[in-house]
């Protein structure tokens, strides 16, 4: 069984370009925990910007990362 800790750091493996939105997600916090919650939720905001712009890559690397959590 997965822990929570190991969530993000899988969905950064699996979806490199993620990265980038997340490292502004965790700026925008500015150290403190933001939760699970909303850290899948800018996971979920990045997936629908893959998908509007067409990177449906990162959308099945995403949907990939998620179906093996």
């Amino acid at each position: 069984m997965i822990e929570e800790s190991q969530i993000i750091p899988l969905l950064l493996e699996r979806c490199p370009k993620f990265r980038s939105r997340w490292q502004q997600h965790r700026k925008w916090w500015r150290g403190e925990e933001a939760g699970i919650y909303n850290d899948l939720a800018e996971l979920a905001h990045f997936v629908v910007d893959s998908y509007a712009a067409g990177d449906m890559e990162s959308v099945q690397a995403a949907f990939d990362a998620a179906e093996n959590l």
